[in-house]
């Protein structure tokens, strides 16, 4: 190794020797770095094809977040095999068990696996902001939506650029003996993760006042609650994927990336699975409906849910159901007979009201009494008929 007539690379490779005295070779992470990939990859998969099911079951049209979902996988599945071909050249080993011919293929696989984890995340965010347009056509979500969609978007390009521009000169990235200067890599860390973790808690939030502000019993704000919920997993993985990241080590990079690679799949695989969840009403009921059977597919519950259990919030078209009875007791109150209570339930919906639709109603209930008032009047003196009235 020290034959080489390159100085800076004879350097590195001493360091690299230098590094492999302290280092422990019998130490692996290549099985569970490719397993956690693979199976959480695969759990992703089959989640979009419920959510896809759930579409086809509810009638229901395939929207932009779902089409936005499909897209996400696809960049998934280049991050899945970004992995394995890492895992391949050595991810999971100790830098001294490495050649040097897969030291420089590592470096040139993570400049095509981080814009692919970006840009990924990016969809699972905006995917999830479509889908609250279809729950939720009220103006202050679409505002934040807007707002929360932008600063996203802002985050991935300005991402791209800084995954691409880490090492100057730019052959740096992967030949790291070359002179030049490389932005520390916890900063790059600090940078993906923290503007993540925050635009998730803030897009997971968004729906939440709307849905606890529904005309509803409480046990179903509750349930809606959860479901939207369910999706804090990601945040979770988001956290501890960036935990991992710190204990990365310069002078050992293939072995403490090992698991940061493989959550990188683990957070994009939770992130597409947390954003069909919403869309999985049947299946949530099923499993949910021994806990909470009155808001989950209770066979009492006469309302009828769309495919995220979630009904349809609509201001385009109104459709109402009017229920008549006749109140006992009135007809003395009025002084009138036929006294007839009327209540219209006004529903927003459109097209998907009761066809599966994913958007959620804010009921308005409207009271009309209609009275039947009778009277007559006789002219005195004359043979006038009784006349009645009736109005």
């Amino acid at each position: 190794m020290s034959n080489t007539t390159d100085p800076y690379l004879a350097a590195y490779l001493e360091a690299l020797m230098a590094a492999a005295a302290t280092q422990d070779m019998s130490q692996d992470l290549r099985a569970s770095t490719r397993n956690l990939s693979i199976v959480f990859s695969v759990l992703a998969l089959l989640f979009v094809g419920f959510r896809f099911w759930a579409r086809f079951k509810q009638a229901q049209k395939i929207g932009m977040d779902d089409w936005l979902m499909v897209a996400s996988v696809l960049f998934l599945a280049g991050n899945l095999a970004c992995s394995l071909v890492l895992v391949d050249n050595g991810i999971g080993l100790h830098s001294g068990a490495l050649t040097l011919n897969q030291a420089v293929n590592i470096g040139k696989i993570l400049l095509i696996n981080e814009p692919l984890y970006v840009i990924n995340i990016n969809l699972i965010k905006i995917s999830l902001l479509c889908l609250y347009f279809r729950i939720f056509p009220l103006r202050v979500v679409k505002l934040g939506a807007y707002i929360l969609g932008g600063i996203s978007t802002a985050w991935m390009i300005g991402l791209l650029g800084f995954s691409q521009g880490q090492c100057i000169p730019y052959k740096k990235n992967f030949y790291p003996w070359v002179p030049g200067t490389c932005i520390n890599h916890h900063t790059v860390f600090l940078a993906i993760s923290v503007p993540s973790i925050l635009t998730d808690i803030a897009i997971l939030g968004l729906p939440l006042p709307h849905v606890w502000r529904l005309q509803t019993n409480l046990s179903q704000r509750l349930s809606l609650c959860f479901i939207f919920l369910l999706g804090s997993f990601v945040t979770f993985c988001s956290i501890y994927r960036f935990v991992v990241y710190i204990g990365y080590n310069q002078t050992d990079p293939s072995y403490t990336l090992a698991p940061g690679i493989a959550w990188n799949v683990v957070e994009i695989s939770s992130g597409i699975i947390s954003a069909c969840l919403p869309t999985l009403g049947p299946l949530v009921r099923v499993v949910f409906k021994s806990v909470m059977p009155s808001t989950l597919g209770s066979k009492s519950n006469k309302q009828k849910y769309g495919s995220s259990g979630l009904s349809n919030l609509s201001q385009k078209d109104n459709r109402s159901r009017s229920q008549s009875w006749n109140r006992l007791g009135e007809d003395a109150k009025y002084g009138a007979s036929g006294l007839q209570t009327q209540v219209t339930i006004a529903r927003a919906g459109g097209a998907g009201s009761d066809d599966g639709s994913d958007e959620i109603p804010l009921t308005a209930i409207r009271q009309e009494r209609h009275i039947d008032v009778e009277w007559s009047q006789q002219k005195l003196g004359n043979a006038l008929p009784v006349q009645t009235n009736r109005v």
